[in-house]
């Protein structure tokens, strides 16, 4: 999740890539059509040997030549032609890929997310009452919380929300729902208990969906659908299967 913020960057990279080993096959391809055209040529100066049969002053070879060779070289440069082209875009798209890597390697736009997400997990961590902690270094996207006790769930809770907040915010990737499973572990009081859901709510990114699963809201009246599951070990229902099966249809289908 930590790598969401630059996916879009590492998307390029993919793309980048994968277009560099097209550019490489269709030069395999180039070299190995050049080698059919010689091989042509050799086949060709074989048959000549053999199609030496004489009427009059004509040979059956000077009769097949001209037509023969006129269509296999036709044939190669439109295989050379076609080639050509590919190579053309995939020069064309690795490119651009290279220019939007650029882009996305700007330091301005850098500082700016190291900077709003500095932000919000100051803010979150207020508003959880995380204290005792290294400010410095909580506001760095790669630390690594070490807290222990209570604090360390709020404290980890901060960093998630942080960061999926900065992702909404500078990424124009699809997002999927949040999932926050758990959050009051290490027995939290009920003062905590709801900092915990207010704080989720507050810190829900706009057109976000989060997924808030926990065994009690310890009596905060959260906003938005409340699904309790009644089986052991088992988040779908038997009963709505079939109609929950038939909404994600519509969709899969439209990707066969």
């Amino acid at each position: 999740m930590r790598f969401g913020i630059i996916e879009d960057r590492e998307a390029c990279v993919a793309v980048l890539n994968e277009l560099v080993d097209q550019m490489i096959e269709v030069k395999a391809q180039v070299e190995a059509a050049r080698l059919n055209l010689r091989t042509a040529d050799q086949q060709i100066a074989a048959a000549q040997e053999v199609l030496t049969i004489k009427q009059g002053e004509i040979t059956l070879a000077q009769v097949i030549a001209s037509e023969g060779q006129r269509q296999a070289l036709s044939v190669f440069d439109q295989q050379a032609a076609d080639i050509e082209a590919k190579a053309a875009e995939l020069t064309s798209g690795i490119a651009s890929v290279k220019k939007l890597i650029k882009k996305l390697e700007n330091k301005a736009r850098k500082d700016k997310i190291v900077t709003f997400f500095a932000d919000k997990i100051t803010e979150n961590l207020n508003s959880l009452d995380v204290k005792n902690i290294n400010l410095d270094k909580a506001q760095k996207i790669h630390y690594v919380i070490k807290d222990t006790g209570s604090v360390h769930p709020r404290a980890v809770l901060s960093y998630v929300l942080a960061f999926v907040s900065t992702c909404f915010e500078h990424s124009t990737a699809i997002t999927a729902p949040v999932v926050l499973d758990s959050p009051l572990q290490q027995d939290q009081d009920p003062v905590n208990a709801k900092r915990i859901f207010s704080t989720i709510e507050a810190q829900r990114p706009e057109n976000a969906q989060f997924i808030v699963g926990s065994v009690s809201l310890n009596g905060y009246d959260m906003k938005g659908k409340v699904i309790e599951l009644a089986n052991e070990r088992k988040l779908f229902q038997p009963n709505i299967y079939a109609e929950i099966s038939a909404l994600i249809d519509v969709f899969r289908f439209q990707m066969l």
